[in-house]
């Protein structure tokens, strides 16, 4: 990929080529990441089945450590009913947040 873009800054190729070449390379990167992610999680799952069944809390070794969280409940606030309701609190506690760019990348099932 990193050749492919030096040889369009150095207008050696033609901005179709290099679209559909770098769509290309995307697209398998992307496929790639998304098997990777999906075993990732099957190994985790698996990971904190065996140990919960064997009530271990954390291990490890020289590459990782595994720490096993139990489940949990958690408290949050349904942000559209306290607007609904409570207009004025709502706008007192709100806070704005910048949120820098980013490119969505779909990948389209053939």
């Amino acid at each position: 990929m990193e050749e492919l873009m030096n040889l369009y800054q150095n207008n050696e190729l033609e901005l179709g080529k290099i679209e559909e070449q770098i769509s290309l390379a995307i697209k398998d990167l992307q496929e790639k990441q998304k098997s990777l992610v999906e075993k990732n999680e099957e190994i985790k799952e698996k990971l904190k089945l065996a140990m919960e069944e064997n009530e271990i809390k954390t291990y490890e070794n020289a590459y990782l450590k595994l720490t096993y969280v139990a489940p949990t409940t958690r408290t949050t606030v349904d942000s559209k009913k306290l607007k609904e309701k409570y207009a004025d609190i709502y706008e007192e506690c709100s806070k704005v947040s910048n949120v820098k760019s980013s490119i969505r990348i779909t990948i389209k099932e053939c």
